[in-house]
């Protein structure tokens, strides 16, 4: 591999590594909802606009599940045709091949007594789960 190559080829790994260190979850942003109140999540700009289930275990803890995903599919055709150009007799055969998933991030929130207890986003297969500053509590001055 010659000398240029070989500097293309680490710029590139190095970008790449750069794009993808901002697609993390950050352990202050988790840390950010620990003891606080939980209208701050009732009232939160980005939770709000998330479908959201409850459910309560028998020891009293909500368990608040804010789901981000999408259902990605995708269909491929190929196809054969036999016969002569105009040809009364031709036949057309067609096959099509569709894949379908769910990817995304399930913000999961445990919170006992009106109060966060703890924050934790779980990716599906192939999901991105990231976090930054825009998901921590919002300070609101109601």
């Amino acid at each position: 591999m010659t000398i240029s190559k070989k500097i293309i080829s680490l710029m590139a790994l190095v970008l790449f590594i750069h794009g993808c260190a901002g697609n993390m979850v950050r352990q202050q942003d988790l840390d950010s909802w620990v003891g606080v109140s939980v209208e701050e999540l009732d009232t939160h700009s980005f939770f709000l606009t998330l479908p959201v289930s409850k459910t309560t275990t028998e020891s009293g803890i909500e368990v608040r599940v804010y789901s981000n995903k999408q259902n990605l599919s995708s269909c491929f055709d190929t196809g054969n045709f036999n016969g002569k150009k105009y040809s009364k007799n031709a036949s057309f055969t067609s096959f099509q091949n569709c894949s379908s998933e769910i990817r995304g991030c399930d913000n999961i929130f445990y919170i006992k007594d009106g109060i966060v207890k703890e924050y934790k986003p779980v990716g599906t297969p192939k999901g991105i789960c990231m976090t930054d500053e825009s998901l921590q509590p919002e300070r609101k001055g109601f």
